[in-house]
């Protein structure tokens, strides 16, 4: 069953479809979070709240499509059977020797993953609404604040943590979101909620 909020207004959104980080693996990656804040000072850290897995960054869609976009997902989404994801170690983009970005990777239910997303992106493309249908499966735990000309060296760092595990999240939904700019960082909104297939 498909849950949506009626948009009103005809302005474009920037959007995005996301996997929502369940709260056991939210206080897990919390804890670890706290206890690098004074290691990485550099870092921008994620609203726990805002915790997700991107499956696909649509960026700005006339508003007026978010109906369309809502059904071809769930058409979609009804193709994919619920699965497990179990989050572990840390890594960063676009290397360990030059960190810009801190994420949290999967060790299991990458397959899965990479389905959903492959599900969701034909769906969209054939809508005609062009985006960037890259993917690698992550969740973005910091950003190195702008002001920072030289991105770090967390080599040793993404060793440390190859063997941590943030515990397990069972994947039953995606999302339509909506990304609202804000200096203090994004605003987001969930204009559709997607089960998967038999829920």
């Amino acid at each position: 069953m498909l849950s949506s909020r009626p948009v009103a207004t005809p302005e474009s959104l920037r959007t995005f479809v996301a996997v929502k980080i369940g709260e056991g693996v939210r206080r897990n990656v919390k804890r670890t979070m706290e206890s690098l804040r004074t290691e990485l000072p550099q870092f921008r850290w994620t609203d726990m709240e805002r915790l997700h897995l991107t499956l696909a960054f649509l960026g700005d869609v006339p508003a007026i499509r978010t109906p369309d976009l809502s059904k071809v997902i769930e058409e979609a989404a009804k193709r994919i059977p619920p699965f497990d994801v179990e989050w572990k170690a840390l890594g960063c983009f676009p290397s360990d020797s030059r960190a810009s970005i801190l994420w949290m990777g999967a060790k299991t239910g990458t397959d899965e993953l990479a389905a959903l997303n492959r599900a969701v992106v034909e769906a969209i493309a054939g809508l005609g609404i062009q985006f960037d249908s890259r993917f690698t499966p992550h969740v973005t735990l910091a950003r190195v604040n702008r002001s920072k000309r030289r991105p770090p060296d967390l080599r040793s760092l993404v060793a440390r943590f190859r063997g941590v595990g943030f515990g397990v999240d069972h994947v039953d939904k995606v999302e339509l979101m909506r990304s609202d700019l804000r200096p203090a960082g994004s605003i987001y909104t969930s204009l559709a909620v997607v089960p998967l297939a038999g829920e």
